[in-house]
């Protein structure tokens, strides 16, 4: 499936893994659901000014973000990934023209095989077209993927 944001958030994800009919529209984006995992598209305007720089710093303050393990970013996005407790959390951001576009994913440890390959996919499919158009979700063949290190590996 693909899926178009209002503020032109595009993402590919797989619909028989994310069911849009269980999906919450929330005011910046959306939510999915899978049975054991959750993904949200957002994307808000940048009143803050946020950098990739900025924003990596603020959310290691915050207790959910104690165990990040993989924090690449350049000047335009930012890539956190590590764990919450027994869950594994990939997120990224884009900043682009005022405003933030972002995906996030959470899932188990133990479905890391499972889930590696599609934030791959995530990640390769995510981008911003600019400008608000409607958000909208249509059916896309899916690529295939075989990277593994999207996700962080266990510390320790």
């Amino acid at each position: 499936m693909s899926y178009l944001g209002d503020h032109g958030t595009r993402l590919d994800f797989p619909g028989d893994v994310f069911s849009p009919g269980v999906s919450e529209k929330t005011e910046s984006g959306r939510t999915f659901v899978a049975e054991d995992a959750q993904m949200e598209v957002l994307a808000w305007p940048n009143e803050n000014g946020w950098s990739a720089k900025s924003l990596k710093q603020d959310p290691l303050r915050r207790p959910d973000y104690e165990d990040v393990t993989y924090s690449p970013s350049s000047s335009g996005w930012l890539v956190m990934s590590g764990y919450r407790g027994d869950s594994i959390f990939y997120e990224k951001y884009l900043f682009r023209d005022g405003m933030l576009h972002a995906f996030s994913i959470e899932f188990p440890t133990d479905a890391k095989p499972f889930y590696a390959p599609i934030i791959e996919h995530l990640e390769d499919t995510f981008r911003t077209d600019g400008g608000n158009v409607r958000a909208a979700m249509s059916p896309k063949r899916p690529d295939k993927h075989d990277h593994e290190n999207a996700t962080p590996e266990r510390r320790g």
